[in-house]
C-alpha cells in the first residue's frame, strides 16, 4: 500500500503501488521498480509465524478479560505514526504482539498485562563515543558504557540488536534484510546503563563495508521502544 501526504502538491509518498515502490534516502524521494517475489518459506519467516501463533493462542486462551482490556487501554493511549507522519492507534492485540514477539523469541516470559500508562518505551541513546569504524572479522560495536537508556535495574527487561551489512550507505531505517544478532537480559540490578562490550562475527567482512545496526528495548512494563540506528564502517584488515 502506498501512503500519500497531500498539500498544494504531493509532499511525500511511501510504500508500493502496482509495480513501483516509493521511498526516501538522504538525497530525497526515490521511485524504483518493486522487488520481485519474496521467498515466503525462509527459516526466519517460519519462526515468526510460529511465535505469532503461540501469542495468538495465549491472547485467546490464557489472558483473561482484564488483561486483554489492559492492552486495549494501552493501545488507545499510545500514538503511533506511519512513514509519512500520519497518526494511528494499534489494537490491543497488535500492542500485545509488538511487545511480546521479541521477548518470546529469546524464550523470555511474555507480558500478560499491558503497561499502565500510554506511550512507547524509552529509546536507547547511543553515545557519540561508540566506534564508527572497526577492523574486519570479529568487529566491535560498542565499548563499555557507550549504550545508555537500558533499564538494567528491573527484571524482565530486554535489549535487542539487529544488523545488516551492505556495500553502500543507504537509508538505514528501511526495514528490509535486518538480521537478529543478539539480546541482553536485565540482571535485575544496575544503574540503567549497559556496561558490556559487544562483538559479532557476521560473515565475510571486507574493507569499506557498511554494517548498519538497530537497537531497541522492551522494558519491564512491556513497553517496546522505537529503534535507534547506528553505522560502523569496516576498515582494512
Amino acid at each position: 500500500m502506498a501512503l500519500f501526504q497531500l498539500g498544494e502538491i504531493i509532499t511525500d509518498l511511501r510504500g508500493s503501488a502496482g509495480g513501483t515502490t516509493f521511498t526516501r534516502n538522504r538525497y530525497g524521494a526515490v521511485m524504483k521498480k518493486k522487488d520481485g517475489k519474496v521467498n515466503k518459506h525462509t527459516a526466519a519467516r517460519s519462526i515468526q509465524k510460529t511465535l505469532i501463533s503461540t501469542l495468538a493462542n495465549r491472547w485467546k486462551n490464557t489472558l483473561d478479560e482484564t488483561q486483554r482490556t489492559s492492552w486495549k487501554y494501552y493501545a488507545l493511549n499510545t500514538d503511533m505514526f506511519n512513514a509519512i507522519g500520519g497518526k494511528y492507534h494499534m489494537s490491543g492485540y497488535q500492542a500485545f504482539l509488538r511487545a511480546n514477539l521479541p521477548v518470546l523469541r529469546v524464550n523470555g516470559t511474555p507480558h500478560d498485562y499491558g503497561p499502565t500508562t500510554g506511550g512507547l518505551g524509552t529509546p536507547i541513546m547511543i553515545d557519540s563515543g561508540h566506534p564508527t569504524t572497526s577492523a574486519a572479522g570479529n568487529f566491535l560495536l560498542f565499548t563499555s558504557a557507550h549504550v545508555f537508556g537500558f533499564d538494567n535495574s528491573s527484571v524482565n527487561a530486554w535489549l535487542f540488536f539487529y544488523l545488516k551489512a551492505q556495500q553502500h550507505a543507504p537509508d538505514i531505517t528501511t526495514p528490509n534484510y535486518w538480521h537478529y544478532h543478539g539480546v541482553h537480559e536485565s540482571e535485575g540490578a544496575g544503574n540503567g546503563v549497559w556496561l558490556k562490550s559487544v562483538t559479532y562475527l557476521i560473515g565475510a567482512l571486507v574493507e569499506g563495508l557498511y554494517v548498519h545496526g538497530k537497537i531497541f528495548q522492551v522494558d519491564a512494563n512491556g513497553k517496546k521502544s522505537e529503534p535507534s540506528f547506528f553505522t560502523v564502517v569496516v576498515t582494512a584488515f
